[in-house]
């Protein structure tokens, strides 16, 4: 998980050189909102299937669906802003 966080933070540093160079670095603190909740929900829904690794325990299908389908919740509540990422994001030097 650790290198995963890493490259995605690495991606953000780069992000943010480029587009302070064309003075568009507001841009930048939606992506960052947008990568902050959404690692927090990935990351509540490993621990909760970490947890029930250390403790032995086997879910239903239903819980287990339930934990993973949470994780993909807010994506599918912020819809607007999925949508807008890839355009936001995808300003290119010419």
């Amino acid at each position: 998980m650790k290198p995963c966080y890493q490259a995605l933070l690495d991606i953000y540093q780069e992000m943010e050189q480029e587009m302070a160079k064309q003075g568009n670095l507001y841009r930048l603190h939606y992506a960052n909102y947008a990568k902050a909740a959404l690692m927090k929900r990935q990351i509540q829904s490993y621990f909760m299937e970490a947890k029930w690794m250390n403790q032995e325990y086997t879910p239903t299908m239903d819980g287990y669906m339930s934990n993973a389908l949470e994780a993909f919740h807010w994506v599918y509540g912020h819809s607007n802003m999925v949508k807008a990422s890839p355009i936001i994001c995808s300003s290119r030097v010419t």
